[in-house]
């Protein structure tokens, strides 16, 4: 436990140093760039978060399945565990537009400069005008050929904990008629939410199939939610381990 707090320490000072000096950096440079080019600096420090947590903490990934990777602009919804899918997906998806919570861009440096990713940013609070701004900006995106990444369970979920998926990303795939594209992983036992230890080990990371829209958004809804379930009932560890539980206790 003393190691792996010292491990977790010289990571988050490695982090804290980096995303420093990188948000003063695009400060100072963003504003007079174009996107693609805003988007390659943030990659860069993206994968460097990645890099110094393998470094520091022996967390690394490998996709599981058979995984499928569309050439075209999608919605794409995720599990929301941890901190590290948002970095992660951030290197898969390119260029990506990340639906935020407006408390993220007052964050001072980091999200100062996260606005220069243009994000969607919404109150949580105020869930029609939230969902209007999907929509509206949404549509803009991914006519310029963007993907869009959204969190559909809105928070951040402890390991083992499963919660409905809120139907903004559904509605904008329906209007705007781009297909869903669903990411399970298990980072959350890697890198629990507000927890300061990791714990080495391997995330797994499924990209399902294209859930195509569909005028039942109900139905699209009830797809992608027990796809999800199913593939996080197959990689993650946490449920491994309960059901071989359950098997111990039944024999």
């Amino acid at each position: 436990m003393f190691l792996a707090a010292i491990r977790a320490g010289f990571f988050y000072f490695g982090l804290t140093v980096v995303t420093i000096v990188w948000g003063i950096v695009c400060l100072v440079v963003c504003p007079a760039l174009p996107f693609n080019v805003r988007f390659m600096i943030v990659n860069y420090w993206s994968h460097f978060v990645l890099f110094w947590l393998r470094i520091c903490c022996g967390i690394s990934m490998c996709f599981s399945g058979a995984c499928q990777f569309p050439d075209r602009p999608v919605i794409i919804i995720s599990k929301h565990q941890s901190q590290w899918e948002t970095f992660f997906l951030q290197t898969v998806f390119v260029p990506i537009i990340t639906v935020l919570k407006a408390e993220i861009l007052s964050i001072p440096i980091f999200g100062w400069a996260l606005r220069f990713l243009d994000p969607i940013v919404i109150n949580r609070k105020r869930k029609k005008k939230a969902l209007e701004q999907i929509i509206t900006q949404g549509r803009e995106k991914l006519k310029e050929g963007k993907c869009i990444l959204v969190f559909p369970e809105g928070t951040r979920i402890p390991v083992g904990e499963n919660s409905q998926l809120n139907r903004g990303a559904f509605l904008l795939a329906k209007t705007c008629n781009v297909p869903i594209l669903p990411v399970v992983h298990n980072a959350g036992e890697f890198w629990p939410p507000h927890q300061f230890i990791k714990n080495p080990g391997v995330i797994k990371v499924r990209v399902g199939p294209l859930i195509e829209p569909q005028e039942d958004l109900t139905a699209m809804m009830e797809q992608a939610s027990f796809w999800m379930t199913q593939a996080m009932h197959e990689i993650s560890e946490y449920e491994l381990q309960q059901d071989s539980m359950i098997v111990s206790k039944c024999s």
